[in-house]
């Protein structure tokens, strides 16, 4: 049994609200905890980026659907899947 669905068209994508250069848009897929963890979808248009930033105590998993992806300086390409281990206190991320 499916507790949600949601379907691409029905999403409400926001300019990004956190500082970033480049145009970022943002659109909630999940927010109830009882459902899985938080889901964002996230469009980065070609040269955008989102300067280092902190991440407190949680793990982070990004999937690169289309283009590339650098963080750190490393490439990654579509279709690619980066998970980030959740630490105690904060933690630099680069995108």
């Amino acid at each position: 049994m499916v507790d949600q669905e949601v379907i691409g068209s029905q999403l409400h994508q926001d300019r990004f609200p956190f500082q970033s250069e480049g145009d970022i848009t943002l659109a909630v897929r999940n927010a109830n905890y009882t459902l899985g963890p938080v889901m964002l979808h996230i469009v980065m248009k070609p040269n955008a980026s989102i300067p280092a930033h902190l991440h407190k105590g949680m793990a982070e998993a990004l999937y690169v659907v289309e283009g590339d992806f650098t963080n750190e300086g490393k490439q990654y390409p579509g279709w690619h899947f980066v998970a980030f281990q959740g630490r105690q206190g904060t933690r630099p991320a680069h995108y």
